[in-house]
């Protein structure tokens, strides 16, 4: 008779096989009545453990997985990923652990590695930025039993931790509200994004509650050039804005200059801000309004959920706390418009 493997013991239980890694392992994941059952199919089946692959589960590489799945141009100017990796590996530095650290160009290069990890042992678990529906990655991670911390969604027995999106901004169109704003544009970065997905829904319904128009000009990516592009498509909309929303700075950049390069005066003609602030929005004239988020504040933070982890305790949730705004030269009170039609 041949022996039996945990696969066997997945298929007659019907769960994954990293559901009966994490029974046989006494990991978290899952609940107390899965456990138990599988604990008695393996029992059952007379299973008994595969001393050399115990052997490899058990050794440590102490180190976490990163991997950016985008263009370059994308995220190396971008503050909030490098703020953020310098906050993930102060915790992971502090416990003695280090960082891998891949870029590539899409999802396929990023699960294809997170499979030679995990077949090499160079990690001991990962943290997943960008998360999007349907997000391929999670599956994968649990098939292969890689453990994971997932920023920006809250994904069901991970551990994850996400921010108030729809607040950025909502808080962002108040402010812009009070100044005068009646049509606001919103320029995004990769529209597939869960977090500009929410971002997008948070201003289309602040638009229908406040009678507003909201406009959306999405790019493939997070760039200058994406940013230069979107305010072209937004000056020759329909109703043009008198107001725009930026994803990042580096958008704002893009923003800022074409929409000098066609004439207006920003802060005057056209109000602007941006959801991330960098040096950038500090130093270019007029002054970016920003909300002031921490992304390193982010980074210790996702690096805690994922060692707490390793260390086998329950995966969590944890939400970060609201972000307040830096109001700035580029929101100053728009003229009034009387009969006149903005252009």
């Amino acid at each position: 008779m041949s022996r039996k493997t945990i696969k066997d013991i997945a298929h007659e239980a019907g769960v994954s096989i990293t559901a009966v890694s994490f029974a046989l392992n006494n990991r978290p994941g899952i609940s107390e009545q899965t456990r138990e059952r599988i604990l008695d199919i393996a029992n059952k089946m007379d299973w008994v453990p595969n001393s050399r692959a115990q052997s490899l589960s058990l050794a440590k590489a102490d180190a976490v997985g990163l991997f950016i799945a985008r263009q370059p141009d994308s995220y190396t100017s971008e503050r909030f990923f490098f703020n953020f990796i310098v906050g993930l590996q102060e915790t992971l530095t502090h416990h003695n652990y280090d960082l891998v650290f891949h870029t590539g160009p899409d999802l396929e290069a990023e699960i294809a590695t997170y499979r030679t990890w995990w077949a090499q042992g160079r990690v001991d678990g990962v943290v997943v930025v960008d998360p999007i529906d349907g997000d391929p990655r999670i599956d994968i991670l649990n098939e292969i039993g890689l453990p994971a911390v997932v920023v920006g969604n809250d994904v069901p027995n991970t551990a994850s931790i996400i921010g108030d999106e729809a607040a950025i901004v909502t808080t962002l169109a108040d402010h812009l509200y009070d100044q005068g704003a009646r049509t606001i544009g919103y320029v995004t970065g990769i529209p597939s994004l869960i977090h500009t997905q929410e971002r997008i829904r948070a201003l289309e319904n602040y638009a229908r509650e406040r009678g507003l128009t909201a406009l959306v000009a999405s790019g493939a990516n997070a760039t200058e050039e994406a940013g230069r592009n979107a305010i072209a498509e937004l000056l020759d909309a329909h109703a043009t804005p008198d107001a725009i929303i930026f994803d990042n700075e580096i958008l704002t950049l893009g923003g800022f200059n074409a929409l000098r390069a066609a004439g207006k005066e920003i802060g005057r003609d056209v109000l602007i801000c941006s959801c991330e602030d960098s040096p950038l929005c500090r130093i270019v004239t007029p002054s970016i309004t920003v909300i002031n988020r921490e992304p390193a504040a982010i980074g210790r933070q996702a690096a805690a959920l994922l060692l707490d982890v390793l260390n086998g305790k329950k995966p969590r949730l944890e939400k970060q706390e609201p972000a307040d705004i830096i109001i700035r030269d580029s929101t100053g009170k728009l003229p009034q418009k009387d009969e006149e039609v903005y252009k």
